[in-house]
């Protein structure tokens, strides 16, 4: 059976019209859907509790609080694992799914017992290509990814990293990760590496999720072109908030010092480079300051973490 888990926070009409979606494209397949509203502050449970509640096929959890990402969906998919499900489709809610798309998402999984994560092609709202695919992200990278930095890329990481010379025409296998936004995993892999790390709340989670399943040196990731879905977040315009770019410094050196071959002293260099931008943001913005000195204790804290070694 496959489980399709449905992260909702105060987002339920954008949910709504994705499971709407799968509903009406999918096809031959024996599914359940994990609807998990993620302690949302609006209305959203109570009236997407109401809306499912005769719907079989739907099944309605909350969080008790939202701890993230990576900790939401983990409700969805452990209870997918309980329920029996031998893969698990994780979906964003404003994901709009293509005729056919989940049903040749699970094709391509079955060919191949060493395929563990299949993604789609995703187009943005406006019907261009979303090209959110990821390589294996390094502690150099990191750092020559954050603006101001980008001008010493003198051989093209970045574009390595983002897939930038892909052409979506053929199925093809991706370093890293592919994007976070819909991906078909196995259940079975999920349990193998613990399920998604909760330590991070937002941002990088696929390249957490690509190391962990590179480090079983068993599965491998692919993206099918011909599974196709609109990702209507795909462009967004909204401006960050400081609580988000936050997460983002946070996250990013979480990730280098757990699931990279960072030394101390390369993990000091950037810890110490990103301080250095978030002092010249808190120039210009006084609420970056306060998040300045959350940041330095938190860099000194992840250190205390070990090495991720897959057992």
């Amino acid at each position: 059976m496959l489980g399709i888990v449905v992260l909702n926070y105060n987002s339920k009409q954008e949910t709504i019209r994705c499971i709407d979606s799968i509903e009406r494209t999918v096809s031959n397949i024996d599914y359940k859907i994990y609807l998990v509203d993620n302690c949302s502050t609006d209305d959203s449970y109570k009236e997407l509790l109401s809306k499912y509640s005769n719907n079989d096929k739907v099944s309605v959890m909350k969080t008790t609080e939202n701890r993230g990402f990576s900790a939401g969906n983990n409700v969805g998919f452990k209870q997918a694992e309980k329920d029996g499900c031998e893969f698990v489709l994780c979906t964003n809610a404003d994901v709009i799914f293509k005729a056919e798309s989940i049903s040749i998402l699970m094709e391509t999984m079955s060919k191949d017992e060493n395929c563990g994560v299949v993604g789609p092609k995703v187009y943005c709202g406006d019907g261009t290509i979303q090209n959110c695919n990821k390589g294996i992200l390094t502690a150099r990278l990191l750092l020559l990814r954050k603006k101001g930095f980008r001008i010493f890329d003198w051989f093209g990481a970045e574009k390595k990293y983002t897939y930038k010379n892909y052409k979506y025409d053929k199925k093809i296998i991706i370093s890293g990760m592919v994007s976070g936004c819909c991906f078909l995993i196995r259940t079975k892999l999920l349990k193998e590496i613990g399920y998604l790390d909760e330590n991070v709340f937002l941002y990088h989670e696929e390249d957490i999720l690509g190391a962990m399943i590179r480090a079983t040196n068993k599965y491998y990731v692919c993206l099918d072109p011909a599974a196709e879905i609109v990702h209507l977040g795909g462009k967004s315009t909204i401006k960050s908030s400081v609580f988000i770019r936050y997460h983002e410094f946070k996250s990013g050196m979480y990730y280098i010092w757990r699931y990279t071959d960072v030394s101390k002293f390369g993990y000091g260099f950037n810890a110490f480079m990103f301080n250095l931008m978030w002092c010249i943001k808190a120039l210009f913005d006084k609420s970056y300051k306060e998040y300045g000195r959350k940041l330095k204790q938190d860099y000194i804290k992840i250190q205390k973490y070990e090495k991720y070694s897959f057992s």
